[in-house]
């Protein structure tokens, strides 16, 4: 990513970054930043996982809803102890439109820390930004980890 792209980035963590144009903005680097670390997720279809070394494995399932749009579900799987079924966090449901080149939080489910109430007026712009903003974060994370998704099992 260029160093003004990075410069944009920064500026929006200021709580005055929260305007249409901004979260605008904000949705057409994470349509660039998923497509840096799944090239390839305009064809795909079904459950993809990664597994770097050091770090907890992340889970995508992609369905497709028409010819330009895809919806994602991203998540990392974390082990509890031994006898307990993995933990996933954070349970990005994600919007994917080719067509604009914008990826879009939806909602995170089982959380309520970054609420997703769909609107784009005050509070809920910046509540959506927020949430997109955390998506910038953790795609910008994935991408610096090397996580590398391959298809998983279709049938389960």
């Amino acid at each position: 990513m260029q160093a003004s792209t990075l410069n944009r980035s920064l500026a929006r963590q200021l709580p005055s970054g929260a305007t249409l144009g901004a979260l605008g903005r904000l949705c057409e680097e994470n349509y660039a930043l998923l497509m840096s670390l799944v090239p390839t997720v305009s064809s795909l279809k079904g459950r993809f996982c990664a597994n770097p070394s050091n770090y907890p494995p992340l889970l995508m399932l992609v369905s497709r809803d028409g010819p330009y749009t895809q919806r994602l579900f991203m998540t990392h799987l974390f082990s509890g102890d031994q006898e307990a079924a993995p933990v996933s966090i954070p349970d990005a449901h994600l919007i994917l439109y080719h067509d604009a080149q914008t990826l879009e939080v939806e909602h995170f489910g089982r959380q309520m820390i970054l609420p997703v109430d769909g609107l784009y007026t005050n509070p809920g712009l910046y509540q959506k930004w927020r949430a997109n903003l955390f998506l910038n974060r953790w795609l910008r994370f994935c991408l610096s980890h090397t996580y590398m998704l391959t298809e998983i099992n279709k049938d389960k």
